[in-house]
Formats: structure tokens, sequence, C-alpha cells
């Protein structure tokens, strides 16, 4: 394996650890400490990674996961780690592939028939 790969490996496994502190509530400063990295370095890792993780499960199918901010990490915790322990660490040290993925709230009942007509889902109930 050359340098330029095991850099890419250590960059994923890395990213990896960084983001399953953050989700099972190690203290910040302690993160920065471990991988000495800046807060905002630390942020901007579990922000790629929960893009990351949402990039997997838009491609595989899967409905996306919140993953914005400490609430978002907390509560969805078991999915985001569950679904980046299939992740491997050459994908974690990758670019994006589809980095603009979005995400609608469907918050009446004309947008939900609205977005069914456009799939040709069909909807039931009131």
């Amino acid at each position: 394996m050359t340098a330029v790969e095991n850099e890419r490996l250590r960059r994923g496994q890395e990213r990896r650890l960084i983001f399953e502190n953050v989700a099972n509530g190690v203290p910040i400063e302690r993160i920065m400490a471990a991988f000495r990295r800046s807060e905002a370095e630390v942020w901007r890792e579990v922000e790629f990674v929960g893009r990351k993780i949402r990039e997997a499960r838009f491609r595989t199918r899967m409905p996306p996961i919140d993953h914005q901010g400490m609430k978002a990490i907390r509560f969805n915790r078991l999915a985001l780690l569950e679904t980046l322990r299939q992740l491997s660490d050459d994908y974690l040290s990758s670019d994006l592939i589809l980095p603009r993925i979005g995400v609608e709230l469907l918050d009446s009942e004309n947008a939900v028939r609205e977005a069914a007509l456009s799939v040709r889902a069909r909807v039931t109930g009131p």
C-alpha cells in the first residue's frame, strides 16, 4: 500500500472516530485534544460524515436521517451509527458523490397529495 493510500485510510478512520465520539456524547474538548483539531475542524468533519451517511442512505434507497446539530445526532444516534458501520474508511475519505441531497418537509395535507401525484403514489385516508 502506498503512502497516499495509507493517508486516505487514516483520514477515513479519523472521520469515523470523530463522528462516533460526538454521537456517543464525548465532550468536544476531549475530541479536540485527542485528534489535535480545532472545534471548527471537528464540526466540519462531523458534518462531512453526516453528509456521507445521508448520501449512502440515499443511494441505497433508505430514508434520510437528520444529522445537523448535536440534538439531531444524539436523537438519531443508533441509526446514524448503524449506517456508519456499513461505510468503508476509503468511502469516508473520498469526496461527496451527491453533494446536494435535499429533503422536503411536507407539512400540510395538500403538500402530501401534490407530492404523491408527482410520483404517482396513492394516498389514502382523510
